[in-house]
């Protein structure tokens, strides 16, 4: 399924899901804050956060892994000379 995918594609993949990531942390530590004010937080709150944290570290990771894969697509892909360009003298 990458492979069929560009290097633009690909990077644009990898920022919503970091993008994604970004929201997923900032729902546990929303969670726990939100429920700190008003009672004490529980064990089910900080499994919550935990959790989310967990599952924002793996989103991050997989955003950091397909950003890679994107600019190793995008160095290894030969560059065609520009249209009227002539590289003979």
């Amino acid at each position: 399924m990458l492979a069929s995918l560009s290097a633009r594609q690909t990077q644009e993949i990898a920022l919503a899901i970091g993008a994604i990531a970004g929201l997923v942390f900032a729902y546990g530590a929303f969670s726990v804050l939100g429920r700190r004010r008003h009672h004490r937080t529980s064990e089910g709150s900080h499994r919550i956060e935990r959790i989310s944290y967990l599952i924002a570290a793996l989103l991050l990771t997989l955003s950091f892994l397909l950003s890679l894969v994107a600019v190793r697509t995008k160095t290894s892909q030969p560059t065609a000379p520009a249209p009227g360009v002539s590289s003979s003298p």
